[in-house]
């Protein structure tokens, strides 16, 4: 009942239209904050559902990368990483991102696949 509640509102705040999303902060954990819109305003998929806390989110997926955001306010990033991002580690030394696979979303039964 609680992911039926959450596509329920996606669609009526949002319709299926997710363009024109210009975001003002940063993107976490190494992204772009242009990138997080890019991938925001075009995704190449969508899933809503409830996250192992037991959060209603949003995940954005595009060309191996995510941008998860909080409930359906796509201005609320709870975390974004994938392909195109880098990690930080003590001392400066820096590692390139890993591809994500859109698969942990698609197989859960926590999840739901919504169109564009």
């Amino acid at each position: 009942q609680q992911l039926g509640q959450l596509i329920s509102n996606v669609i009526s705040r949002y319709g299926k239209h997710f363009s024109n999303y210009s975001l003002l902060r940063s993107f976490p954990s190494g992204h772009y904050q242009h990138l997080q819109a890019d991938i925001i305003n075009k995704p190449e998929r969508v899933f809503i559902g409830i996250n192992d806390n037991g959060r209603q989110v949003t995940v954005f997926y595009k060309d191996g990368n995510v941008v998860i955001t909080q409930n359906n306010d796509f201005t609320r990033v709870i975390t974004a990483y994938g392909r195109s991002g880098i990690s930080r580690f003590p001392g400066g030394r820096v590692k390139a991102g890993t591809p994500v696979s859109p698969n942990r979303w698609m197989n859960s039964p926590n999840y739901l696949e919504i169109s564009k």
